[in-house]
């Protein structure tokens, strides 16, 4: 995906510890980041 933007990355470091082991099943099966923005979109 290339580098995440602060954004990104500040809502990843504030998911609660559930939503990081989530987080980590499901990254490898994102084909963009446009998924991985969408998954965070689901959990604000």
């Amino acid at each position: 995906f290339g580098e995440v933007s602060k954004d990104i990355n500040s809502q990843i470091e504030d998911l609660p510890l559930a939503d990081v082991e989530d987080l980590v099943k499901v990254f490898l099966s994102f084909n963009s980041l446009v998924d991985l923005e969408s998954w965070l979109q689901e959990r604000l």
